[in-house]
């Protein structure tokens, strides 16, 4: 069984995956690609300089994320082209990394598209209140509280969830929603 979690930025979904990492499941992260994507002279580097141009590179050749970020979270048409070019890489990649794995794989993606949420047969929608999620963005990664507003109502909930986690107390309070309700509800469809 393939299962793929999203949610919005900073809603949780890496603790998820790390939970059912040492719960035993395969995963997969799609950040973690799309970090070696964006490394100097990665397949990503390369489209972001090509599209964008090379002041989004930094000096060692790697993705300037920070001013990426800046950009494309503050003009949806940009976000819209990154995502043109970049997601099919990420989703070549994650193919590949399926093809080698055999049982319950987990899928961590922000973005779902279509060719993406094919691929897997059972989907999470990990949810945080906006007030958690604000502050994090702010105070860990970041962002101005401006940024932070903008970025929250980019990412849109997908058609396809089959379960919804919410992510409203301490990290143990996840893990037991994770073992003790997820998990069976997911292992016995």
């Amino acid at each position: 069984m393939i299962i793929g979690v999203s949610g919005k930025i900073a809603s949780g979904k890496t603790t998820v995956m790390e939970i059912l990492k040492n719960e035993g499941f395969s995963v997969i992260f799609a950040d973690e690609i799309v970090e070696d994507l964006y490394q100097s002279r990665g397949e990503g580097a390369k489209v972001v300089a090509k599209i964008f141009g090379k002041q989004f590179l930094l000096k060692n050749g790697e993705v300037d994320r920070k001013n990426l970020r800046q950009l494309v979270f503050n003009d949806s048409n940009q976000l819209s082209i990154l995502i043109q070019k970049i997601h099919p890489l990420v989703i070549r990649e994650i193919k590949k990394q399926l093809s080698n794995i055999d049982g319950d794989v987990i899928v961590e993606a922000v973005y779902f598209n279509n060719e993406l949420g094919q691929l897997v047969d059972k989907m999470v929608w990990v949810e945080r209140l906006r007030s958690d999620i604000l502050k994090v963005l702010v105070s860990k990664r970041g962002f101005s509280r401006k940024l932070a507003a903008q970025v929250y109502g980019i990412i849109k909930k997908p058609k396809k969830v089959d379960f919804v986690l919410k992510n409203d107390g301490k990290l143990v309070d996840l893990k037991n929603k994770i073992n003790n309700v997820l998990l069976p509800q997911i292992l016995s469809r």
